[in-house]
């Protein structure tokens, strides 16, 4: 199962590195130099030697890492209570020239856990352990791509369907039609005649007085 999740794994570029910058934990370790250089990690595995109280975290990078030569950084990790087991691993890194400084003498400076003399948090490898077991639920603030599609494409059939839904509600509530200037309300025309009056003398008029016929028609003057 491992095996062929890390394969998956390695088809997303900068996985681990966005994963383990999501743990907060483990990014307050990191200064930007360290960062930088986790986007060439490529896997991330834990060992249970029989007997230990603790674990081995082991950081795989690809051969292009212009940092270190290290293909695999190891780490035993135990609790601080307990005693060093007897064969415990850890990884000196490999500096490329004039890299060590670049990344010790800064702080924070997660490097500095590797090394004969240094002694890997127990409590930091544990929140690296839950990473190793569930990757994705840390890298989910930057879904992966195939699963983000996946959301975006449900998301937009439910736009779709809702919009349909409340087309054929306003179309149902309204039941109207435009046709060129005349407005055509539940299946009435727009009435645009003329008020017309009787004037003084009887004869048909606007509001504005002006002669018309009792159809409707006006009066022409000149005739």
């Amino acid at each position: 199962l491992f095996a062929q999740r890390a394969m998956e794994i390695t088809k997303i570029p900068g996985f681990w590195q966005q994963a383990l910058m999501n743990c907060p934990d483990v990014y307050a370790t990191l200064s930007a130099r360290d960062l930088d250089s986790l986007n060439y990690m490529t896997d991330l595995r834990v060992e249970y030697p029989p007997g230990d109280p603790g674990f081995v975290l082991q950081f795989y990078f690809s051969d292009d890492n212009p940092y270190f030569e290290n293909r695999v950084l190891m780490a035993h990790t135990v609790p601080a209570d307990a005693q060093l087991p007897p064969g415990y691993r850890r990884s000196t890194v490999k500096w490329s020239p004039g890299a060590e400084d670049l990344f010790l003498l800064t702080s924070p400076a997660f490097y500095r856990f590797f090394g004969e003399k240094a002694r890997f948090p127990h409590s930091l490898a544990m929140r690296i352990e839950e990473l190793y077991e569930d990757p994705l639920t840390f890298y989910s603030e930057n879904a992966v791509p195939e699963i983000a599609d996946a959301i975006v494409s449900e998301a937009l059939e439910d736009d779709m369907y809702e919009t349909s839904i409340n087309r054929d509600v306003i179309d149902g509530v309204l039941d109207a039609e435009i046709v060129g200037d005349n407005e055509i309300i539940e299946g009435e025309e727009k009435d645009t005649e003329e008020d017309v009056y009787l004037d003084d003398s009887g004869n048909f008029v606007d509001a504005q007085g002006n002669s018309v016929l009792k159809d409707g028609g006006y009066i022409n003057e000149a005739g």
